[in-house]
């Protein structure tokens, strides 16, 4: 914790002074300050932050029943003045005066609020921006008389002169009382000034935080300079060193190099006596600065920013109500849990309404209190249907922990570990693997040095992996095992459920019995039934009432006496109390079926899609989000969500939720009985959210080109940044829209047509081209398009056929880029972005295998660029690379690799090893060698590519992902196949944890992993893999495309490989009568072999011979490819095997013309003449080496025997579909 010190005192005095003379009449001006003056401060010196604390609570409960803004601001200040509470005591103790005038103006600003008045509001957040940064601006103002910076000591008592004016007229205005504030217009001018007020404190900080970074730097600098020259010393000294080693290996011979060394190593003693003197001495040239400090709170800032990339947001804990859970500090079990050193958890169990998130709140506060660290953690399923993980509970600990630290950590241990992980994932932590984030969060934990306090709120919300006593038992036993290095202390609060049962038994407990808590219900409910104001003479009744019957529920208590709350008249007041609903349920429902009475039509519809969109959502959605999507007025916002929605929802801390875990499991049972009585039907929630997604990314904003031009050029050029014009403005609905439109919308039990065509209206719009490109810059790639292409195609053949009419996913991504480049065009002419759009629409192409579609823009695309930008731009490179691939996907592999060579050369001059567009052209090139099957030069070049990435962008990014798929797939033909499988098995996994289940390249790597099981011959497992990722692809793509062609041909060969001939033979039948296999004759080759195959295992060995021979001689010479050569392999063997007259000499013909003598002995053959049985016998033996990836000695017989291939393109692969040419053979011949 920071200590504010006496000297960051003396600046606020000199801010005192600043502001008193900034005053017209000097000190007759009533807002001068006299600090000799005890009664000029708003406050007795005595104040505290426990008076503060106390201050904001009892504010916040007198609002906590309509929980509006000022009411949120309020828990909000409580938590912040608990976490800064000994940085403002000791800020008392060092000056009395000046602290009474901070702080004493901040307690009368909280007991004055009226949640109403929009100044009141201001007022709050002015105060939350001075407790979150108070101590900061102490360490900034310690760092100033450090630096000796007049510059930052200036900006300081600025900033504070700009929070004492701000402090002092929302004292005066607000003191006047509600009668003097009366007038709406003056009452609005006036909060607008405040709000202007509140805008220059922000500035003055802003321009603080701008002053210590310009300093830092002059700083850094500086030092650096000095570094560099005691470098440029060293390394010298080095280079002579190594020069003189590099000439005595040249000169000296191998027998007396070893003597020669040991002279140099003498010689270079001196050498490294001087390094070292250097090396010792720069330490002490950084630590005259604040080089090191500004490095190491970087990183801790860094690695902060990298664990709030996986927090899912929530509320704090529960306020608890006065004289109320104090039982619990004398409970046996805490007591001993509290003084004992060897019992490390206490767990509090109860059954639903128990209060327990409330005894989690107490804990928290009384833990914060007495020990230096306490951390609060809770499972809440109350704003997100989505329920969080052990992994959730691991990223929030680690960011609570490193969010205490006063100074930059060690960069070893799990601090280190921390920084690597951030590098490894920089996704964010919710894609590091779950093992791996619970280990480094237990290090993390176990080498505090301190003790600390965790509380776990609703454990049994958690989603565990294994749903086991045993593996519950043993996660929490590495998190009690950290703990207990520290003697650190655990509380755990849940229902009773079987699976804690193991460790629950091993630890102290406490049970929230009725008899425990009677006592606290009934407090609770003297202070519920107070604030509800209900009729004083029935008060013991309805306390008699609810110690009989509240069965120890705080839940049903409360509910009990709001529902009471709402009567209007006595008569109804008292039929309520007569009539007391049962259960929980059934205050809810009566709850719901009260409100309708009440409400108007437009608010009752409000209420139903408010409760439904909490329901269905698929993260905790913000009130701003929330007023974004509905419509609401901001400022009203919070209040008519409460209004409408009480007491089953409300909005709490900014997020919009359930009230209790208990009311979604109410709708839960709601949705799937599909109870209509209620007048709330949940059955289509996924369709309304679909409705409020599409209405945001239809936006007019959104379709503006310049937002647009901007996100292409971020995704295309490694130097634009996205500004904030651009992007959706911050706690708008555009992020979860952009994230679960497609999610809600298939999910719809009954689009409605409007629906349907608000989709298709998105799908044709510019608002597209915006959404794909801001996709595309979050994930990388067209992640989030192609998925939702796959997904939103399953839906269209779910709808019926005239609904199907209403949606064009036909024109799905070219339809709105080619009217991106049109509006373009329009507005610029034959600019650069016309032809970005165009890249963006080929890039797409290219994903879905539509490779003719993508080479024919790319074709236009590369000239036009290297016009307008010429040939060295990085976008022209870019296009130019992208036309190579063109070039290989239509068979000419030589110009595509002179191409790849081409660019990456430049590339690698003009921006070095580590620049992205250099190591992208690499994975091109890389295919260019492999296609041509130089298996080693490109697993050299995807090697050096994988290091690339690892270091550059991490191992989640698509580069790195897609460079693994194609070294493994180098790995497969050059015969390591258990390698290459487990590396492709991860590439899948790993795609699926960041992308989910429905990832299109995920599903693409699949069909790899099913070819490599073929040829390890693991047939069964390759029939269950691709029966698990060939119906995404029948549902998405054609027979014809080659995406499902080659999965289904793999699936043939599959079935007749455990002997489901007829299955195989089925799937034949069906591309042979739709796919015109005369454009696709590798294809052809396949098919033809495998029903020869079949036919030979089924005993028709004639039939089988006839019908490859046939293939056979029907292809001409330029036709000739590796599924021919392989069908010749087993036309030889079948032959063989028959044994009829001529069948050996057809069996070795098959192989003529492939192979030609290269010995300088040989002669010139004759046109037409057939080789000899030598060249006949080495073609065959080398292409069977082949087939079984045996290529070193399949060049091994070549080479022995003097002879080469005629055409070696005849053994290329060819691109796109599947990758494995060599799986489909008779046997392992």
């Amino acid at each position: 914790m920071t200590v504010v010190s006496g000297g960051d005192a003396e600046l606020w005095r000199e801010a005192v002074q600043q502001h008193n003379a900034g005053l017209r009449n000097g000190s007759s001006n009533p807002k001068y300050i006299n600090l000799g003056d005890p009664n000029n401060s708003p406050n007795s010196p005595t104040v505290n932050a426990q008076e503060l604390m106390s201050t904001a609570l009892k504010s916040y409960q007198k609002l906590a029943k309509r929980r509006g803004l000022l009411a949120t601001t309020l828990i909000q200040i409580y938590s912040a003045v608990r976490r800064y509470s000994r940085a403002i005591d000791v800020f008392v103790q060092s000056d009395p005066t000046v602290a009474s005038l901070v702080w004493g103006s901040v307690r009368v600003l909280l007991e004055i609020g009226e949640e109403e008045e929009r100044a009141s509001r201001i007022a709050g957040e002015g105060i939350l921006e001075i407790l979150r940064h108070v101590g900061r601006w102490e360490q900034i103002s310690t760092i100033s008389k450090t630096l000796s910076s007049t510059r930052i000591r200036n900006a300081v008592i600025t900033l504070y002169t700009r929070v004492i004016d701000f402090l002092q007229s929302s004292t005066r205005w607000l003191r006047r009382g509600r009668i003097g504030r009366l007038g709406i217009s003056i009452f609005q001018s006036k909060a607008d000034k405040f709000e202007g007020k509140l805008k220059e404190m922000r500035n003055a900080a802003d321009l603080v935080d701008k002053e210590l970074q310009t300093q830092g730097t002059y700083r850094s600098l500086d030092s650096l300079d000095k570094i560099l020259q005691d470098t440029h010393l060293i390394m010298g000294k080095v280079e002579r060193a190594m020069s003189h080693v590099e000439y005595l290996s040249n000169q000296s011979s191998q027998w007396d190099l070893e003597a020669q060394l040991k002279l140099v190593q003498e010689n270079t003693n001196h050498t490294r006596k001087d390094i070292s003197n250097e090396l010792k001495a720069l330490p002490q040239l950084v630590t005259n600065t604040i080089l090191d400090q500004m490095q190491g709170t970087m990183d801790l800032t860094r690695a902060k920013e990298w664990l709030l990339l996986g927090i899912v947001e929530g509320a704090p804990p529960n306020p608890y109500a006065e004289s109320t859970c104090d039982w619990l500090l004398r409970h046996p079990s805490y007591m001993t849990w509290d003084h004992s050193s060897e019992e490390t958890v206490l767990w509090v169990q109860g059954l639903p309404g128990r209060g327990k998130s409330v005894i989690a709140g107490y804990l928290h506060e009384h833990l914060g209190a007495a020990w230096p660290s306490s951390l609060f953690y809770r499972f809440q399923r109350s704003s997100s249907a989505a329920r969080l993980t052990l992994a959730d509970f691991a990223i929030s600990l680690m960011y609570q922990l490193l969010r205490r630290l006063s100074c930059a950590p060690p960069t070893t241990g799990p601090y280190g570990e921390l920084q690597n992980l951030s590098s490894m994932f920089p996704l964010g932590p919710q894609h590091v693997p779950f093992k791996m984030i619970w280990t480094t969060a237990t290090a993390l934990l176990g080498g505090l040095g301190h003790r600390v306090s965790i509380i776990i709120d609703a454990l049994d919300e958690c989603s565990f992996e294994r749903r086991n006593p045993s593996a519950v038992s043993s996660l929490l036993g590495d998190l009690v095992g950290a703990l207990r290095i520290t003697n650190s202390k655990l509380v755990i609060l849940s229902r009773p459920e079987a699976i804690f049962s193991t460790v629950a038994a091993n630890s102290l407990s406490i049970q929230l019995t009725e008899d425990l808590l009677v006592s606290d219900i009934e407090t609770f409910a003297r202070r519920e039934f107070e604030q509800l104001q209900l009729p004083n003479s029935y008060r013991e009744k309805i306390l008699q009432h609810v110690r009989q019957s509240c069965h120890g529920s705080f839940r049903w208590t409360e509910m009990v006496l709001d529902y009471l709350g709402q009567s209007l008249q006595m008569k109804d007041f008292e039929t309520r109390l007569n009539t007391l609903p049962p259960s929980i349920e059934a205050l809810y429902r009566q709850s719901l079926l009260d409100s309708a009475q009440q409400l108007d039509g437009s608010e009752l519809q409000c209420r139903n899609e408010l409760l439904s969109s909490i329901f269905r959502a698929q993260r905790p959605l913000k009130t701003t989000e929330i007023a974004d999507a509905f419509k609401l007025r901001p400022e009203k916002a919070e209040a008519i969500i409460c209004d409408l929605c009480k007491p089953l929802a409300s909005s709490y801390c900014g997020f919009l939720q359930f009230t209790h875990p208990s009311v979604r499991e109410f709708f839960d049972v709601h949705a799937s009985t599909n109870d209509l009585s209620l007048g709330l039907s949940l059955a289509d929630a996924h369709g309304l959210l679909a409705e409020k997604c599409l209405s945001c990314l239809l936006e007019e904003q959104y379709a503006s080109l310049d937002r647009i031009g901007t996100y292409l050029l971020a995704n295309t050029t490694a130097t634009t940044t996205v500004g904030v014009d651009a992007k959706p403005s911050d706690g708008c609905f555009y992020d979860y829209a952009s994230r679960f439109w497609d999610f809600h919308l298939v999910r719809a039990t009954k689009p409605t047509v409007k629906l349907i065509q608000q989709a298709n209206d998105f799908l044709m719009s510019l608002h597209f081209s915006y959404w794909s490109e801001y996709t595309r810059l979050d994930c990388g790639q067209l992640v989030r398009v192609c998925g939702a292409f796959g997904s939103l195609k399953s839906w269209h053949k779910r709808l019926p056929s005239q609904d199907q009419a209403l949606a064009h996913l036909e024109g799905y991504f070219n339809s709105p880029y080619r009217l991106l480049s049109s509006a373009f065009e329009s507005r610029y002419g034959n600019s650069v972005c016309v032809w970005l759009a165009k890249m963006g629409e080929g890039e797409y192409y290219f994903n879905m295998a539509m490779t003719k579609e993508a080479g024919t823009l790319r074709e236009e695309v590369f000239p036009a660029l290297k016009e307008l930008l010429g040939p060295l731009h990085a976008l022209t490179l870019r296009a130019k690379a992208e036309f190579a691939c063109s070039k290989m996907f239509r068979g000419d592999m030589r110009a595509a690799r002179e191409l790849y060579t081409s660019v990456a050369d430049v590339q690698l001059s003009m921006h070095g090893e580590n620049s992205l567009q250099y190591l992208e052209t690499l994975i091109w090139k890389g295919q260019s060698e492999y296609y041509m099957t130089d298996f080693a030069s490109a697993a050299t070049t995807w090697a050096m590519t994988l290091a690339g990435f690892l270091k550059v962008v991490g191992p989640d990014r698509w580069q790195y992902l897609a460079t693994q798929m194609w070294y493994a797939r180098c790995l497969s033909y050059m015969g390591q196949l258990d390698l290459a499988l487990e590396l492709l098995q991860s590439v899948v996994q790993r795609r699926r944890e960041l992308f989910g289940p429905g990832d299109t390249f995920a599903n693409f790597v699949h069909l790899n992993v099913a070819e490599v099981q073929l040829l390890l011959r693991h047939n069964q497992e390759a029939v269950t893999t691709i029966q698990d990722l060939i119906a995404w692809r029948r549902e998405t793509y054609p027979i014809a495309n080659n995406v499902r062609l080659d999965a289904e041909i793999a699936l043939s060969f599959a079935y007749q490989a455990i002997g489901m001939h007829e299955a195989a033979l089925s799937i034949l039948q069906e591309i042979e009568q739709v796919v015109d296999l005369n454009d696709r004759f590798h294809q052809g080759c396949q098919i033809t072999h495998i029903k020869g195959i079949i036919l030979a295992k089924q005993g028709s060995r004639n039939q089988a011979i006839n019908l490859l021979q046939e293939k056979v001689i029907q292809t001409k010479e330029d036709q000739n490819n590796r599924a021919l050569l392989w069908i010749c392999l087993d036309l030889a063997t079948l032959l063989r095997s028959r044994g009829a007259d001529g069948d050996e000499d057809q069996a070795s013909a098959n192989f003529d013309n492939l192979v030609k003598d290269v010995s300088d002995k040989s002669q010139p053959s004759i046109p037409g003449e057939p080789d000899p049985p030598r060249l006949l016998a080495v073609a065959e033996r080398a292409l069977r080496l082949l087939r079984v990836r045996r290529q070193a000695e399949a060049r091994k017989v070549l080479d022995e025997e003097a002879v080469d291939w005629c055409r070696p393109s005849d053994l290329w692969l060819w691109t796109g579909g599947s990758f494995c040419r060599d799986a489909i053979q008779m046997n392992a011949t």
